[in-house]
């Protein structure tokens, strides 16, 4: 699949876990009236993302201004990125957007992602552990883009490679 020949993304994040005194929040910064995913959240949300806004929109914690974000591959499987996966980007979470996630997946032929959360505003330990997410895409043919309003359960994994 090409971003040309679908129109919208699906972007479902899952709560893995934290180990942070604050509490953080994950939006989906871009999106309007887009649901939030708290800690401990016990269901997904996920984004229907138009390819067009998928440049501007990212990932960030809503009610912490000094953090860093980490996007990997867990290969291992063991829910950290550490020694043994795949790391994309840290940084900023402005400096990657949703459609560098979706190269990232049509470059390295997966739709599965972490997403590790520093919260440099309690001074930051740089363990990347204060949010941790599950990232799955999931492409629409046809889709009109935008956020549906639904909480949507489980993630989809029907992203197709070229």
């Amino acid at each position: 699949m090409s971003a040309s020949s679908s129109s919208a993304l699906a972007v479902t994040f899952t709560f893995q876990s934290e180990e942070s005194e604050f509490a953080n929040v994950l939006h989906l910064h871009g999106a309007p009236n887009a649901p939030e995913l708290q800690e401990h959240a016990e269901h997904p949300v996920t984004y229907v993302v138009g390819f067009k806004d998928a440049e501007t929109f990212y990932a960030e914690l809503v009610n912490n201004t000094n953090q860093a974000v980490k996007y990997g591959i867990d290969l291992n499987q063991n829910g950290l990125l550490d020694g043994s996966d795949v790391v994309l980007f840290t940084g900023s979470p402005d400096q990657f957007t949703i459609k560098d996630l979706q190269h990232a997946a049509l470059q390295n032929h997966t739709a599965n992602f972490l997403l590790q959360f520093e919260d440099i505003a309690l001074g930051g330990d740089a363990d990347f552990n204060d949010f941790v997410a599950r990232v799955d895409l999931a492409g629409f043919p046809g889709g009109r883009g935008g956020h549906d309003g639904h909480h949507h359960p489980g993630g989809h994994n029907d992203y197709a490679f070229s």
